[in-house]
C-alpha cells in the first residue's frame, strides 16, 4: 500500500486558502454574534434611569428674572361641593359662616401654643380678599348650621372648604391663599 504524498494530505494551497477564509468567516460572524447578544442584554437589564439630563448647555440659556409678586394659581372647589351659607363640622369643633365672598370659622376646643391662640373662647380666623386674618373675639359658628360631612366641600362664591377628619381647609378659589384648622394646629396655605 502506498501512503498518499504530503501534498494530498494536507491538501492544496487553494484548499487550505479556503479553509481559513471559511473559518476566518465563522470566527467573525462568531464575534458578531457575541456583541449583538451583548448590546441586546444591556438593554433589557439595565435599570432605568429616570434622573434628568439636561439637553442645553447652560451657558446657552438665559435666567428668567423672578416676578415681584407670587404667582396664584386657582384651585377650584371640588366637583359636588355644596352650597351652604353655614355649616359645622361632624365633630361640632369647628362652624364657619360664607358671607360676601369670604369664610369665617371659628374653634371651640383647641390645644393652639399661646402665641398663636386668642384669648377668648373661640380662636376665629377669616379669610377675605385673598388674605387670611386672625379674628379674636368673632363667632362664625352660625345658629343651627347644617353638618358638613367628613370628605365633602362647601362653596360660596369664589371661597371652598373641605372637611376631612383631621381638620377643615378652606381656600380662595383664584389665588388658594387659605387655611387649615383642627384641634391640634392652625396654619396658612
Amino acid at each position: 500500500m502506498s501512503q498518499p504524498s504530503p501534498r494530498a494530505r494536507s491538501g492544496d494551497p487553494q484548499t487550505r486558502a479556503r479553509r481559513m477564509w471559511a473559518c476566518a468567516g465563522c470566527l467573525f460572524g462568531l464575534a458578531l454574534l457575541l456583541v449583538l447578544i451583548g448590546v441586546v442584554a444591556r438593554i433589557w437589564l439595565a435599570p432605568e434611569d429616570d434622573t434628568y439630563q439636561r439637553s442645553t448647555d447652560v451657558s446657552q440659556t438665559q435666567q428668567a428674572e423672578p416676578s415681584s409678586e407670587a404667582e396664584a394659581s386657582p384651585s377650584p372647589a371640588p366637583e359636588g361641593s355644596l352650597r351652604l351659607v353655614s355649616f359645622v363640622t361632624p365633630s361640632g369643633n369647628i362652624g364657619c359662616t360664607f358671607e360676601d365672598g369670604s369664610v369665617g370659622c371659628s374653634v371651640r376646643d383647641r390645644d393652639y401654643p399661646e402665641d398663636t391662640d386668642c384669648s377668648e373662647d373661640l380662636f376665629s380666623v377669616r379669610l377675605a380678599d385673598g388674605e387670611v386674618q386672625p379674628a379674636c373675639g368673632e363667632d362664625f359658628t352660625g345658629e343651627d348650621p347644617p353638618e358638613l360631612e367628613y370628605g365633602h366641600s362647601a362653596v360660596s362664591g369664589t371661597v371652598a372648604c373641605t372637611s376631612e377628619s383631621d381638620g377643615l381647609t378652606c381656600w380662595d378659589t383664584e389665588t388658594s391663599t387659605g387655611f387649615v384648622l383642627s384641634r391640634d394646629s392652625y396654619e396658612t396655605l
